[in-house]
């Protein structure tokens, strides 16, 4: 309620994102598995904008700690989690993306 009276846009804004099943973009979240490419690796890696016009706006590490706007240098965990902003078929594929296992080459 504070912050409605204290940032009524944000507010209305973050609902509307929140509760509106027809709204394009939507505040989605995407898992980073055991066996992801990306692990490892830095954030910059993912190429986020090559799936769409995805916005990511925070990650929260396997030790539960959150990272807002994590920088492109930022390393990829086991079991990390990222909150993006985008249609639910940019984070389905963003999700395939990120648990697609590199075969080994033998």
């Amino acid at each position: 309620m504070a912050s409605e009276m204290v940032r009524p846009t944000v507010t209305s804004f973050i609902d509307k994102m929140l509760r509106d099943k027809e709204a394009p973009l939507r505040v989605e979240e995407i898992s980073i598995p055991e066996n992801s490419p990306y692990i490892g690796h830095p954030v910059g890696d993912i190429d986020f904008k090559g799936i769409g016009n995805i916005l990511v706006i925070a990650a929260r590490t396997s030790d539960l700690e959150w990272i807002y706007n994590p920088y492109p240098g930022t390393i990829v965990e086991k079991g990390m989690s990222f909150i993006i902003l985008s249609t639910r078929q940019e984070r389905d594929l963003l999700q395939a993306l990120v648990s697609t296992a590199v075969e080994s080459k033998s």
